[in-house]
């Protein structure tokens, strides 16, 4: 979920991790900041792993004032924050140059620290990485509000890319295990955006679910996605009224970094591999795993078409 607010430097909060289905950005209410809007920021992971948080934060450090919460993403940075993300009381602390407030949202009682000691109504943080859509809206209240917008990824082309970084770079998924195996159950998310979306994270999903998340999806966010990812953030800037820095040469640089990290990305798998092709047994056994989400993911495609008008 994205809650969107204004100032110059927000240009960079809509690129992506190419391993997730989708990314949700919210940005709290920040008193200090002279906008006009009524929103300011915080987003939101939805996957458990391969967490675009890595992606996400790795944009606020080029050249952005943001300041975070803290993720458990690096091993350098929870070595350095660990201790402060279970102190009680709010700080702000510096990692590379960039700012965090020591919360880790990513988890139900990260959360619920950060709602226990007013993370929203402190203005500390800019910008809140989580994965729990409904658990984290306890952290805002009618003076704190938001809005949302995300970006989707092909949920075939997302199992397989999630398989070999389990396999190669987490080390998390035994490399006996075949891919085939990983798909009938042994380490796949099944329909991971739907469950999400409708927090039905236990149990078979039914088409009521399915036309729920629809709906979510329709109320509630602005859609985009990673094959169209220039469009995608044309929209966004838009949408939230971000706009580059006034100084050319600044402007300069955040637009070459913005199209640095929607073309390249911080957090791309290294590995080369293949998709399953139709008609084999991993593709069919993938396809059957995310057959949810594969219609969500088509029905945001009729959203994009119908927010172009």
């Amino acid at each position: 979920r994205a809650w969107s607010g204004s100032g110059e430097w927000l240009w960079k909060c809509l690129c992506l991790c190419l391993f997730v289905m989708f990314v949700i950005v919210i940005f709290l209410l920040s008193q200090k900041w002279p906008h006009t809007h009524q929103y300011n920021t915080i987003q939101y992971n939805t996957i458990q792993s391969k967490s675009h948080g890595v992606y996400i934060l790795k944009q606020y450090s080029c050249d952005t004032p943001f300041t975070h919460t803290h993720t458990h993403t690096h091993n350098h940075t929870t070595k350095q924050t660990n201790k402060q993300t279970t102190t009680k009381i709010l700080q702000v602390i510096e990692i590379n140059e960039s700012k965090y407030v020591n919360v880790d949202t990513t988890t139900v009682q990260g959360i619920q620290r950060a709602v226990d000691l007013g993370l929203a109504t402190s203005s500390y943080a800019d910008l809140v990485v989580s994965s729990y859509l409904h658990q984290s809206a306890s952290l805002f209240d009618l003076h704190h509000q938001a809005r949302a917008f995300l970006l989707l990824r092909n949920p075939i082309e997302r199992a397989t890319s999630m398989y070999y970084h389990r396999v190669h770079e987490l080390g998390d998924l035994d490399p006996e295990i075949s891919i085939e195996d990983f798909a009938q159950g042994n380490g796949i998310e099944n329909n991971w955006m739907t469950r999400f979306l409708t927090d039905r994270m236990e149990g078979e999903l039914t088409k009521a679910d399915l036309e729920q998340a629809k709906d979510i999806l329709k109320q509630k966010f602005m859609v985009g996605f990673i094959d169209d990812i220039e469009e995608s953030i044309y929209r966004f800037m838009k949408y939230n009224r971000w706009k580059y820095a006034e100084d050319e040469n600044q402007k300069m640089k955040e637009e070459d970094c913005v199209r640095d990290l929607a073309m390249v990305g911080s957090n791309i798998n290294p590995n080369e591999y293949e998709l399953p092709k139709r008609g084999t047994q991993a593709y069919a056994l993938i396809t059957w795993q995310t057959q949810f989400d594969t219609k969500l993911y088509e029905y945001g495609k009729e959203l994009f078409d119908l927010q172009t008008k």
